[in-house]
């Protein structure tokens, strides 16, 4: 079964639903939450860091974009600073994005007993360890995976595992685990 929700309520939606799982006796059965950054980093960061506060056994899969991918290709709090990007234009007067980005895996790892992962598409073995990790931790869980918005980033769609790559081995996306 799933539900759809506005997307900055997804987490609090999703604990709504394993309180009443939890209650009819159904504690064993996952429930991932998914969502892009804009709606886990910012207008529902509040929302996500509820969750992982909440012990509850739920888990985040986050498609980090590093742009408003739905609306358009602006910046967010998941692009670089500098970063070149609509309503954040790189030129003469305004150098790209002024802010420093809002690095998720960092701050889910200041809330205490959380699994963390952070992955790509490039980085198969990686990625699947790290959801199947998460799948067995018995509480909160955050997946953050780095994904292009090809239309956004100017990419072709066959170009997603090669950014991803480029991404990691750059180290601006390190790949990582936090258990």
């Amino acid at each position: 079964p799933w539900t759809n929700s506005l997307f900055e309520n997804a987490p609090a939606d999703a604990m709504g639903i394993r309180s009443y799982w939890d209650a009819t006796g159904h504690e064993d059965w996952p429930l991932w939450v998914i969502g892009g950054d804009g709606a886990m980093l910012d207008i529902g960061f509040q929302s996500l860091s509820r969750l992982l506060i909440s012990g509850m056994n739920i888990k985040v899969l986050v498609l980090d974009t590093q742009v408003y991918s739905n609306t358009g290709g602006q910046t967010s709090t998941s692009s670089f600073k500098g970063q070149d990007a609509k309503m954040s234009f790189h030129g003469k007067v305004i150098q790209g994005k002024k802010e420093n980005r809002k690095e998720l895996a960092n701050i889910c790892m200041m809330h205490k007993d959380v699994y963390v992962a952070q992955t790509t598409c490039a980085h198969p073995n990686h990625f699947y360890k790290a959801v199947m990790d998460a799948n067995e931790y018995p509480g909160p869980a955050n997946v953050n995976v780095f994904t292009t918005c090809q239309r956004e980033h100017g990419v072709g769609d066959n170009m997603a595992e090669h950014q991803a790559k480029l991404a990691a081995d750059s180290r601006s996306f390190p790949i990582l685990i936090y258990d």
